[in-house]
C-alpha cells in the first residue's frame, strides 16, 4: 500500500495531498514560493486558490513585508 503525503493549508486549515498544496519559505523575513519544493527552511502549504492571495498568508503567519 503506497502511503499520500497530506498537509494542511496554512489559510483555510483543509488537508490535502501535498502535490496539490503550494510551498512557501520564509527567506531572510519574507515569504517566497517554493515551486518546486526544495527549499531549505520552515515550509507552509496553501491551497492552489490561496496562491495569490499572499497578504492573507502573512497576517495568518504574522511574517513582516
Amino acid at each position: 500500500m503506497v502511503s499520500i503525503s497530506e498537509r494542511t493549508c496554512s489559510v483555510c486549515k483543509t488537508k490535502k495531498p501535498k502535490g496539490k498544496l503550494v510551498r512557501w519559505v520564509i527567506i531572510e523575513g519574507k515569504p517566497k514560493l517554493d515551486a518546486k519544493k526544495i527549499l531549505s527552511g520552515r515550509g507552509y502549504y496553501c491551497c492552489k486558490k490561496h496562491k495569490g492571495n499572499i497578504d492573507k498568508f502573512i497576517k495568518i503567519k504574522k511574517i513582516k513585508k
